[in-house]
């Protein structure tokens, strides 16, 4: 187990060490099993894409925790191995052939995103009609109105 990192901040050689120990897998002698349980609230979602989607558990575990990273990476920020804060940031490479299923399990894992982005651009199309139309209307001399292309995606988080 890795020592508390407190507030201090860690010399670039160590830190690297730590990280390389972190990220190295234990030799088992077994091909690896990827551990969907340490998923956690994931791991059912994470099984269930990949009988839905006729992909590898890793890949929908894969999928999932992008779009969870995506999703979360707004709300809070990390410390990293060396005592600094970072953004929580999860970049995510699927390595597989042609027709294994990446975008099987991306499309499924993103759809919430998607629909979001939709229903997001589409008030701010309204939000921005009606900034025109209010300030098409607005006489010399009179005061500006509500901003309301300001404020129309904030309706939606």
């Amino acid at each position: 187990a890795l020592a508390q990192i407190g507030p201090e901040r860690l010399p670039l050689p160590q830190a690297m060490e730590r990280a390389q120990a972190m990220l190295v897998p234990e030799a088992s002698g077994a091909e690896a099993v990827y551990p969907v349980d340490a998923l956690g609230p994931l791991a059912d979602a994470a099984r269930d894409l990949a009988a839905g989607a006729q992909v590898d558990v890793a890949m929908a575990g894969q999928s999932l925790l992008a779009a969870a990273a995506l999703v979360t990476q707004s709300v809070g920020s990390v410390r990293s191995l060396d005592g600094a804060m970072k953004p929580l940031a999860l970049y995510a490479m699927t390595i597989a052939n042609s027709g294994d299923g990446k975008d099987s399990g991306d499309r499924v894992a993103l759809q919430p995103v998607h629909a979001f982005q939709r229903a997001a651009g589409k008030a701010y199309l309204r939000a921005l009609a009606q900034a025109a139309a209010e300030k098409s209307a607005r006489k010399k001399g009179d005061a500006p109105g509500e901003a309301a292309a300001r404020g129309a995606v904030s309706t939606l988080c």
